[in-house]
């Protein structure tokens, strides 16, 4: 009887270990939806084309932040970032993140859209997903 506790004991444990950890940054996938990638250090960034509400991490590059959660409200989402420097930064739909000035498109629970413009044409934007 001691082993069939045991044996059920080992299951419950081991399966708990291989779980998805949401806090484990080699476990988040970023995509982006356009077709080529994002170079904000290259490529030109037109920033009149969007109203900027605030900026937030200002001297920090999108590269350095790590999304670590979402937190929900009654009546809205934000974001949590935290930088390579331990600073953590909250970020709320229509507001700009980084030096290269991401706009937070939308936020979910399971993920966030930003938009970046490119170019001199305020119809050139690509939309970046990061999942959580």
């Amino acid at each position: 009887m001691l082993r069939i506790y045991f044996m059920l004991y080992l299951l419950i444990f081991v399966d708990m270990t291989l779980a998805a950890d949401p806090f484990d940054k080699n476990q988040r996938s970023l995509s982006i939806t356009a077709h080529s990638t994002i170079d904000v250090d290259n490529e030109k960034i037109n920033i009149n084309c969007s109203k900027i509400k605030r900026n937030i991490a200002k001297t920090v590059n999108f590269n350095d932040l790590n999304l670590i959660g979402v937190i929900q409200y009654t009546d809205y989402l934000e974001a949590l970032f935290i930088s390579e420097s331990q600073d953590i930064f909250n970020v709320r739909v229509g507001e700009t993140i980084g030096k290269e000035l991401f706009v937070l498109d939308s936020i979910t629970l399971s993920e966030i859209q930003l938009q970046i413009w490119k170019g001199d044409e305020c119809g050139n934007k690509e939309l970046l997903i990061v999942k959580l």
